[in-house]
């Protein structure tokens, strides 16, 4: 076990020349993906990151240990403190399945949804459960689906509305109230996520910030 601060020593040349770094660089106590980013992002408590990747998270960091019975982890980060969570599983895979679905890229993707009427009607939902061996059934969905018995441009939007809305809906409240007064907003492309999923209020409501421009706070 070594303390945040504290190194496992120094890479050997033959480590370094297949990792492209210099011999000797230290080697830190490590972390997770989620961890590693907040460090990166020099995250401070009052931050609330909204972080993309594959599961998609939202999360803060504090101070002092965070116990929750309900959605919330509270782990530990890389500097000695903590680093409450609250994970949306599948988030990215699913905008990637249901591209590769309607035959188009990411930002292709990403123009049909901002390009749907605003009431688009049904659509197949675009459930995150998509892995059997992340919920232990059966996977629910696969590349033989509905998709194309509906418009490209409603089934866009409801992918983007069903990763983004309700990841930032369900996630953002319980790490606002950690976080107190967050100081950042961060939003990464594709526009359809800075769009639908905008920062929801108690009330439900979405709309973007003020200054909706893709990478405005830190991003991961």
């Amino acid at each position: 076990m070594l303390a945040p601060s504290a190194t496992a020593g120094g890479l050997t040349p033959r480590a370094a020349e297949e990792l492209g770094l210099a011999p000797g660089t230290l080697v830190g106590a490590g972390g997770g993906d989620q961890h590693g980013a907040a460090l990166g992002l020099c995250v401070a408590p009052g931050d609330v990151v909204v972080s993309r990747c594959t599961s998609g998270v939202v999360y803060t960091t504090s101070p002092d240990p965070v116990f929750d019975v309900s959605v919330v982890d509270g782990v530990a980060d890389m500097t000695g403190g903590y680093l409450p969570l609250v994970s949306v599983l599948n988030a990215a895979r699913v905008t990637d399945t249901f591209a590769r679905l309607l035959g188009v890229g990411h930002e292709e993707l990403s123009a049909l949804a901002l390009s749907a009427p605003d009431r688009p009607g049904p659509a197949l939902a675009a459930y995150r459960q998509l892995l059997a061996d992340s919920t232990g059934r059966p996977a629910l969905l696969t590349e033989a689906g509905e998709a194309s018995a509906h418009g490209a441009c409603v089934q866009a939007a409801a992918v983007a509305t069903g990763t983004g809305v309700h990841e930032v809906r369900e996630t953002w409240r319980p790490i606002r109230a950690i976080a107190a007064e967050p100081r950042e907003r961060a939003w990464a492309p594709p526009p359809m996520w800075c769009t639908t999923a905008a920062w929801s209020d108690a009330d439900g409501s979405s709309g973007v910030p003020d200054d909706d421009r893709p990478g405005l706070g830190p991003v991961s």
